[in-house]
């Protein structure tokens, strides 16, 4: 028997140090702001309790309005350096990969202007 999303761990494990998270528990719409606005809330959470967030970004597709909101704003809240190395991403494929790096870049130089 192949397996297939019925078995996939979505938590793996959990420690105070790390926790590995899928972003498909966190909402199934990778689209609109509102969406990255709850799943920016959620990773915000998961980062108040963890020293490090894992997240798994396997077989999505998110737009930019998404991206920008969720991780373009964690950038905003939190800052590159603090992202750099408390959150990392996992599964994603090169557009997502190539979408997130602009969308955090620019949101990073925004947030040095506004300094």
């Amino acid at each position: 028997m192949k397996a297939g999303p019925l078995l996939r761990v979505s938590i793996m494990t959990t420690s105070s140090k790390t926790v590995f998270v899928s972003i498909k528990d966190l909402t199934e719409k990778f689209s609109t702001r509102a969406m990255g606005a709850l799943v920016r809330e959620k990773l915000l959470l998961d980062l108040s309790r963890h020293d490090k967030v894992v997240l798994d970004m396997g077989d999505i597709q998110m737009s930019p309005s998404f991206a920008d909101e969720c991780f373009g704003f964690l950038i905003v809240d939190l800052g590159l350096d603090t992202i750099r190395h408390r959150l990392s991403f996992v599964g994603a494929d090169r557009q997502a990969k190539i979408l997130l790096q602009h969308v955090m870049l620019r949101r990073s130089s925004n947030r040095s202007y506004a300094a």
